[in-house]
């Protein structure tokens, strides 16, 4: 049972196969905790498939959902900074706002999809990600935007 960021760290995949195996141990809650901490330290291509190697593990269970709530949100101590974690993020929701959009059948330029690709205030890209689900077009997303810059 690993409930150690560091040592986490040291071998993520040992660390995913034990929170895996520990799904249904009253301590997953501090396993799945020191691996997503851990995650965050890895590089992106890793971080990426662990995630996603827990996410279908765990499934649908307590553990999954956890998992889920754990990695719903961003920590990340120098935003703006570029990290691995934050692009990933950010990468991330610029996705989800375009496949809300193709999904809902909307139109999307090429000038809509540069200017969402070119964002990195995760701020914004929430605040559009929220506007997807509404728009009537998808230019509609960058009406009345706060005046916040697109990048951070």
């Amino acid at each position: 049972m690993i409930t150690d960021r560091r040592t986490a760290a040291q071998n993520l995949a040992l660390a995913s196969f034990s929170a895996l195996a520990q799904a249904r141990s009253p301590h997953i809650d501090a396993i799945l905790e020191a691996l997503g901490q851990a995650l965050q330290t890895a590089d992106l291509e890793s971080s990426r498939y662990f995630y996603e190697f827990l996410e279908t593990g765990l499934g649908d269970t307590p553990a999954g959902r956890r998992w889920k709530e754990i990695n719903m949100t961003v920590h990340t101590y120098f935003p703006g900074r570029g990290t691995l974690i934050e692009l990933a993020h950010i990468e991330s929701k610029t996705e989800d706002i375009l496949r809300v959009l193709e999904v809902r059948g909307l139109p999307v330029s090429d000038e809509v999809r540069a200017h969402i690709a070119s964002c990195t205030n995760i701020d914004r890209l929430l605040t559009w990600l929220e506007r997807a689900v509404t728009v009537t077009r998808a230019e509609d997303l960058f009406i009345d935007s706060p005046n916040t810059p697109d990048h951070s």
